[in-house]
């Protein structure tokens, strides 16, 4: 089965999706310099990418937060709920650069690096050392020019090189969708259940190859066409198969019975002839044997 990715699959698969053209062929190109070729693998891959953009919607992370509890439930470096709403009032930059700073090689939370290292393309890389170590991989200066891996051309490489660089491919020739969003997402696993719904549903655009069928022992002495011929059906049309006389191959089959029911009547005929001949001999053969015995059962009887 194809590995290729479509935009008429992408567009299936992401209803949502806006100019799958360019999406499709910037992951195509990515992909074959990738070890994500078989359908599995493929599917894998985008059951992630479809949560971490969701559905092929944003190529960056949404900070545009509106729930103080939800924010602070998720990000340790908030600080209680009222924190929360300062933040979300300051807004999308304020809230990166507070839950980023620090972390992933980024600066302090004034140096901007959380806002400016926020999580971008297919696969959301996130934080300044991730887009140094990506960046390098691919040849990219990432970290001079982040907003290349918001890109469609540019982050369909980061993606692809991450998810080889992290060991992706292995968990998904098991179908170890866990496995695979912790190498993605981190230990925290979000949305783990629709990472597995969107794999399952890239499955069946992309169907992996059903299992080889062994192929019987070839007897010896015969040709492959003879092994063939035997394992052909049978023609609709049975007037036009014919026999080496040129017969129709009904007409062959029904001679071949009488022919075989001649024999058996010719030769039970002739095991009945020859018994009738035997009959006379075995009598006079018996007829001595009859003679002896008589006197031997008077003389018996005599005595008693």
């Amino acid at each position: 089965m194809s590995t290729e990715i479509t935009a008429e699959k992408l567009k299936k698969l992401a209803p949502r999706i806006a100019d799958p053209e360019a999406h499709a062929a910037a992951l195509e190109r990515a992909r074959q310099n990738s070890s994500v070729n078989t359908p599995r693998r493929l599917c894998h891959f985008l059951g992630q990418v479809m949560v971490e953009t969701g559905g092929f919607t944003a190529m960056e992370e949404n900070f545009n937060y509106r729930d103080p509890a939800r924010l602070d439930a998720i990000f340790s470096a908030v600080r209680g709920v009222d924190d929360a709403r300062a933040l979300i009032a300051r807004g999308p930059q304020a809230i990166a650069n507070r839950v980023y700073a620090n972390r992933l090689g980024n600066g302090n939370e004034a140096s901007g690096d959380g806002w400016r290292y926020r999580g971008s393309g297919y696969k959301q890389l996130t934080g300044r050392s991730n887009f140094q170590t990506i960046g390098q991989k691919v040849g990219i200066d990432l970290v001079g020019q982040p907003e290349l891996a918001r890109q469609p051309a540019d982050a369909a490489r980061v993606a692809f090189a991450f998810w080889d660089s992290v060991g992706c491919s292995p968990l998904a020739d098991r179908g170890d969708v866990e496995g695979v969003t912790a190498k993605v997402n981190g230990p925290a696993k979000l949305g783990l259940k629709e990472r597995r719904d969107a794999t399952l549903r890239a499955l069946t655009l992309w169907p992996e190859e059903p299992a080889p069928r062994a192929m019987a022992p070839q007897p010896r002495g015969r040709g492959m066409a003879a092994v063939q011929a035997e394992a052909a059906p049978a023609p609709a049309n049975k007037r036009a198969v014919k026999t080496a006389r040129g017969k129709p191959a009904v007409a062959a089959a029904a001679e071949a019975t009488a022919a075989a029911s001649k024999k058996r009547v010719a030769q039970a005929t002739k095991k009945a002839a020859a018994a009738k001949k035997a009959a006379p001999r075995a009598a006079k053969k018996a007829a001595p044997a009859a003679e002896v015995a008589a006197p031997a059962r008077r003389s018996r009887a005599a005595k008693k």
